[in-house]
């Protein structure tokens, strides 16, 4: 048995916005939303990892991303708004996420760079 990887890498320019809470408004019944801030930032990132990949993958794949940035934000929040960004783009779902690998690193030239790994076994 063999294991063939495929790969994708991208990166999303400027600060990365944390994934926050969802917000209820209601307006005509219970309604959630996103800040705007978040809904701007998750729209790019969304686009970017679109133009990156070929296909959907179905498969288990390693999620690795390295936010560079001078701002606050925890991790699982960040690494939270990567996961939404490539959910529908790269991947079906996040429950197909059996590695996630998350760093911060202090930098004045923000951006984040995603990598993520589909690893299928084939009996050859």
């Amino acid at each position: 048995m063999s294991v063939s990887t495929q790969l994708v890498e991208f990166v999303i320019p400027g600060h990365c916005v944390p994934r926050p809470r969802p917000r209820v408004r209601f307006a005509a019944g219970a309604r959630s939303y996103y800040p705007k801030p978040y809904e701007a930032w998750r729209e790019r990132a969304y686009f970017i990892a679109h133009i990156s990949a070929d296909d959907i993958w179905e498969g288990a794949v390693t999620v690795t991303a390295r936010f560079y940035h001078k701002g606050k934000g925890d991790l699982d929040n960040l690494m939270g708004s990567i996961l939404d960004a490539i959910t529908g783009t790269i991947i079906k779902d996040d429950a197909q996420v059996l590695e996630l690998i998350g760093l911060k690193i202090h930098d004045a030239d923000e951006r984040t760079e995603v990598r993520v790994e589909l690893k299928e076994a084939s009996n050859d």
